[in-house]
């Protein structure tokens, strides 16, 4: 039997046959961190709104991160690319309770965990009724023509009711369609909450409709001075003292009209030229075709029946 006999001295010259690969790595540095988002209300308060979308953009307007909040109005987001100046945003889905909210300067460091609130404010609503003579009220489409950006419309019920929530602060130019092509329009200046003041609420709007104008006031080649554009003219109605007004939009309009829809009755109409940089025009009132007065006791009087076309005013 033959015995193998190793030393110390010749152990030591035995080379290693272990594979330089195996040999343990050094930890990769972290790059990324992740950021916890809550929504709050305007005092700071936890928001419990859910499936609310929330971004994360950098300075350059990259996306780089998204999520949706739970129940609780949190979501939490990994693997955010290390850096300073990102923007989160919280998003309900159009036409819900709040308007959209922004933090920005948030800064996510590598390897740690960052925190973040998003403060959401309530919208402004505009509800009311659309009135139909002849047919019912119902499946009537009502939406900004211009106004803040968004993605809203409402669609009226069989009373004819509508509603639109979450709206932006902003002036808004509404405008309503059906498949008989009904036609009105109407604009309203709405704010969103903001401190302790609450949000627009607009209710009981009521508004007349059918296909075509109850009115059309034709502004004559004589009257088209610059003091006209963008000029506000108002129907008053006599019994009520109901007010009415449209805008003169000279610059779009080939006809150089302006249309009405309005309940019956007998009604005077009153226009206040824009200021030019002179002196301040005076209010006119209408006499005539053609012919306006500085004097309101000349105004003349003409009967206007709803849903039923009028022509230009007599």
């Amino acid at each position: 039997m033959s015995t193998l006999r190793v030393d110390a001295a010749s152990a030591a010259t035995v080379p290693s046959t272990v594979p330089a690969a195996a040999a343990s790595a050094a930890p990769a540095a972290v790059s990324t961190g992740s950021l916890s988002i809550e929504a709050v209300d305007v005092a700071g308060g936890n928001l419990p709104i859910d499936a609310a979308l929330a971004t994360v953009t950098s300075n350059s307007g990259a996306v780089v991160g998204r999520g949706s909040t739970d129940a609780t109005g949190r979501v939490v987001i990994t693997l955010i690319p290390a850096g300073t100046d990102f923007t989160v945003t919280l998003a309900q889905s159009p036409g819900s309770e709040y308007v959209p909210g922004t933090t920005a300067g948030v800064t996510i460091r590598a390897g740690s965990h960052t925190y973040t609130a998003v403060k959401m404010r309530v919208g402004a609503t505009i509800a009311g009724t659309l009135t139909t003579p002849g047919r019912s009220p119902a499946g009537i489409i009502v939406q900004p023509r211009f106004g803040p950006p968004g993605w809203l419309a409402s669609t009226t019920d069989v009373n004819g009711h509508f509603s639109l929530t979450g709206l932006q602060s902003g002036d808004y130019f509404f405008s309503v369609t059906s498949a008989e092509g009904t036609v009105t329009t109407w604009s309203d200046t709405v704010s969103i909450e903001h401190g302790d003041v609450p949000a627009t609420n607009i209710q009981n709007e009521n508004h007349w409709v059918h296909s075509s104008y109850d009115l059309i006031v034709s502004l004559s080649p004589s009257a088209l001075a610059p003091s006209w554009q963008g000029a506000p003219l108002i129907l008053r109605n006599l019994a009520s003292g109901a007010t009415y007004s449209e805008h003169a939009d000279l610059s779009n309009l080939t006809s150089k009209s302006v249309r009405f829809v309005v309940p019956s009755g007998r009604y005077t109409l009153e226009a206040f030229p824009t200021d030019t940089g002179g002196p301040t025009p005076p209010p006119l009132w209408h006499i005539s075709p053609d012919e306006w007065s500085t004097d309101a006791a000349s105004a003349v009087p003409f009967s206007i029946t709803f849903g039923q076309y009028e022509g230009l005013v007599p």
